[in-house]
């Protein structure tokens, strides 16, 4: 069992995607988040005692025209020094690869997705997950923007931003 490297899996479109389990910091239910363009491109929602800025996995992965409300959605939150994670719209659950069945990304996936964010690749039986480098999608001068921003985002911010959007 040694060496084994379990991963938190879920879908985006057809794809399955994952993220090693000791990077995940919690998965909430997320009711409503907020898009301010001081934080673009993330959304902001409460989280504990303050908030958890989120990128979307359908932004992420490349999907554009596609609903991304929040609704029926979660957020994984990563351990990082900021609250940061992302949004996912799919049933979660864990597989546990042996190092021998992750390998790098091949390059026809590569050069398919968007943006190149993936530590690797898990193969397992009929399974074929996409595995998530949070350092890339969050790489160090992003966790410093973030760092700024959650001092700026108050309850009040967000507050004054939520009417502002429902009227």
């Amino acid at each position: 069992m040694e060496g084994r490297k379990k991963t938190l899996v879920f879908t985006v479109g057809t794809t399955r995607f994952g993220v090693p389990l000791l990077d995940v910091l919690e998965v909430i239910d997320i009711e409503k988040t907020i898009d301010n363009a001081d934080t673009t491109p993330y959304r902001v929602a409460q989280y504990r005692d303050g908030f958890v800025f989120l990128r979307d996995m359908l932004e992420i992965a490349g999907f554009t025209g596609v609903d991304s409300g929040p609704n029926g959605a979660q957020a994984i939150v990563l351990d990082m020094p900021v609250f940061a994670g992302f949004i996912i719209r799919s049933p979660i659950n864990i597989i546990e690869f042996a190092p021998a069945q992750i390998v790098s990304v091949p390059k026809v996936i590569a050069d398919s997705i968007e943006r190149a964010f993936l530590a690797g690749v898990g193969i397992k039986e009929d399974e074929l997950v996409l595995i998530i480098d949070k350092n890339i999608i969050f790489p160090p001068e992003e966790i410093t923007r973030l760092k700024t921003l959650a001092k700026k985002t108050t309850k009040r911010s967000i507050k004054k931003t939520t009417v502002a959007e429902d009227k």
